[in-house]
């Protein structure tokens, strides 16, 4: 099944693209016999932070799209909800969902893990006062050290750690953050360049690499960073360098020797220009040409030195993207209903993660009043025009069965694999997306709008001038930098949560549309089987990872649908009926897309009863 609204690649149409994909067919459909069947492999895992499907076109993305054309398109892809970054990086390390291996937003809570004053360094101070944004390499080793989580920052073994256990070799190079999730014990003072690898922003491993190179970019390097055009665009560049000119040489060297290998190259962009710019302007697709030129590289470098016939490479997005309609202060409005003491107080918490929002009760609140809050402050935001459907966990701590949440109106953590019994947040917020285009909303010349505790107020638009309008807006809780125009991401609709995915390669087949539901997690666990470390996948949980045996060599399509599911809260006055549409295959289940209707009582038909 395709959705009707779903951006698809066309086949090679144009001369240009059709030359580009003879050459990666040069490459991408050499047989399996070429190399042996006892001949170990290479995946290479190369993400573009927020790319959607249809901003991948011959014209704008030339490589990308002839990849597409010559291996296996997967049309109906799905990013881990919520669609965040670190959320999608766990879920790719890991072929796990966020409950299971702990990585519940790019923005979480943590202080209620630790007891006061706990933590010492200085690094983590911040943890214990309010949320932490966690894309950031050496807070995350902090927290992953001893004195915090112990090695426990990701519950559970990531693909990379167990290939490593295993002889193999890792190399992880890119956007600081989510690249450590593949391996939070990779360890500077242990770790040799004919083992492992790792190349972020701010951290090299091995030492012998990092006089090479360097230390990475510090405060004055990222701010540099943001101001180039497009931003981090230079940086992109520089770390498919590191990848091609030291990372690819090892992994041969690891192949020469009979070790599989798994390779991670993740890019900055065009997430960054997104949010920094906004969809459809001119650094936007400056980003996406120079995300394409460094793919164009490693492909040639692959031919170069004689891997490609032993090497399947998979390009996948974390999640995909819209545009703000307006600013939401949630911890303003919750003051402003009485719903929390102050913007800063800590009987509730908000953080916020652009299209949703965690909400964390003070674990000094008893069970009944705690129930009591949590129901207040659902039917506050469910009223709302700006409000998605909703999440809560039980009161209890524990998950009830079926897909309908404790609290009236929402939808159940655990059913939906979100659910953590000690990191999740007691509430999570989607804000609403919609299918109008950005037309009026991304350019300087355009009204920016913030709703608060005072109401809606005018803010200067932080966005460029528009070039071409894309479809897909939505309400977010973001900073003061990412107003009303600018990109945004991480809500429960289609566009942020319908990300890209391709795999060509002498596993894959060769120009074909996988039309079945797939996700960031199924990635995962088809590079171990890939690897051969299938074994090593966890799949005790919900929202459990598939092999995507369809799109390799040999495979056939499962038997796949669609089904939504609703939940109604009935409030003074006005019904909410929230429904998320929920896509199943081979047994596992994908949040696809999420509408809310709220109905006045009296447009209500005769003996109509809540569900």
């Amino acid at each position: 099944m395709r959705l009707a609204c779903r951006p698809q690649l066309e086949r090679l149409r144009n001369p240009f693209a059709l030359l580009l994909g003879l050459l990666l067919l040069s490459w991408s459909t050499l047989p399996a016999e070429a190399v042996g069947p006892n001949h170990a492999r290479m995946v290479i895992l190369m993400v573009w932070d927020g790319l959607r499907p249809d901003s991948v076109t011959a014209s704008a993305t030339p490589n990308l799209y002839a990849l597409g054309n010559s291996g296996v398109y997967f049309s109906d892809h799905h990013s881990m909800y919520p669609p965040l970054t670190m959320v999608n990086g766990a879920a790719l390390a890991t072929a796990a969902a966020p409950g299971v291996n702990g990585i519940l937003a790019n923005k979480m809570d943590l202080a209620h893990l630790f007891g006061p004053g706990a933590l010492q360094d200085g690094a983590l101070a911040a943890v214990q006062t309010k949320p932490v944004a966690l894309e950031n390499t050496r807070l995350l080793q902090a927290l992953n050290g001893h004195a915090a989580l112990d090695g426990e920052l990701v519950e559970g073994k990531t693909v990379a750690q167990q290939l490593l256990r295993m002889g193999g070799f890792v190399g992880i190079v890119g956007k600081t953050g989510p690249t450590f999730l593949f391996d939070d014990r990779v360890d500077a003072a242990d770790n040799s360049a004919d083992r492992e690898i790792f190349v972020s922003d701010n951290e090299v491993a091995p030492p012998s690499l990092a006089k090479l190179l360097g230390s990475g970019l510090d405060k004055a390097g990222f701010a540099a960073a943001l101001r180039d055009n497009p931003p981090f665009g230079e940086q992109d560049k520089h770390l498919t360098d590191v990848f091609i000119e030291h990372v690819l040489p090892a992994a041969a060297r690891a192949l020469k020797t009979n070790r599989p290998v798994l390779l991670v190259l993740w890019q900055h962009n065009p997430d960054i220009t997104q949010h920094e710019d906004g969809l459809g302007t001119a650094n936007f697709y400056r980003a996406l040409s120079i995300c394409d030129a460094n793919l164009g590289r490693v492909i040639a470098a692959l031919r170069k030195m004689g891997l490609a016939s032993r090497t399947d490479l998979i390009v996948v997005s974390d999640h995909g993207f819209a545009t703000i309609k307006m600013r939401i202060e949630l911890a303003d409005l919750l003051v402003a209903q009485g719903l929390k003491q102050s913007k800063t107080s800590d009987d509730v918490v908000v953080a916020n993660n652009f299209g949703s929002d965690e909400i964390y009760l003070s674990p000094r609140i008893n069970p009944k009043a705690r129930a009591e809050l949590m129901r207040k402050i659902v039917a506050y935001a469910a009223a709302q025009p700006w409000c998605g459907p909703i999440f809560s966990r039980a009161i209890d701590g524990g998950s009830i069965h079926g897909y309908a949440g404790e609290i009236p109106g929402t939808f159940d953590q655990g059913w939906f694999g979100l659910l953590n019994s000690a990191r999740s947040a007691d509430l999570v917020i989607s804000f609403s997306e919609s299918a109008a285009d950005n037309s009026k909303l991304t350019g300087p010349e355009n009204p920016a709008v913030v709703l608060g505790g005072g109401g809606k107020r005018g803010e200067r638009n932080r966005s460029q001038p528009l070039v071409h309008p894309v479809i897909g807006v939505s309400y977010a809780d973001s900073s003061e930098w990412a107003t009303t125009g600018n990109g945004t991401h991480g809500a429960l609709g289609r566009y942020d949560i319908h990300n890209f995915a391709v795999a060509a390669g002498p596993d894959f087949r060769h120009g074909f549309v996988d039309p079945a539901p797939s996700s960031n997690i199924d990635i995962a666990r088809t590079i171990a089987m890939l690897l051969g470390k299938e074994t090593a996948v966890t799949t005790r949980q919900p929202f459990a990872a598939r092999v995507l045996s369809e799109s390799l060599k040999g495979g056939s399509l499962p038997a796949y649908h669609r089904v939504p599911i609703s939940v109604t809260l009935d409030l003074p006055g006005k019904r909410v009926i929230s429904t998320i549409e929920i896509e199943q295959a081979g047994g596992e289940r994908y949040a696809t897309d999420a509408n809310v209707k709220r109905i006045t009582m009296a447009n209500l038909a005769p003996g109509t009863h809540q569900r």
